[in-house]
């Protein structure tokens, strides 16, 4: 997200919650991932969740 493009979408996917293994994908205007960081994360299942943001305010799914 940059100051010419105000709507961002991101992607939480949790690979393991055992393990706490989880991928942060920030994804451009087009729908490509063009970063992805691993980190820990602990207490959601395994999947995919998506997050909006515009205006640097995020958004709920149902706001979208």
């Amino acid at each position: 997200m940059n100051y010419k493009n105000l709507f961002g979408s991101f992607e939480i996917e949790v690979l393991d919650n055992k393990q706490g293994k989880a991928l942060f994908k920030v994804k451009n205007d087009k729908g490509k991932t063009t970063n992805k960081t691993e980190f820990e994360l602990f207490g959601l299942k395994e999947g995919t969740y998506k997050i909006f943001c515009y205006n640097y305010i995020i958004l709920a799914a149902s706001e979208y």
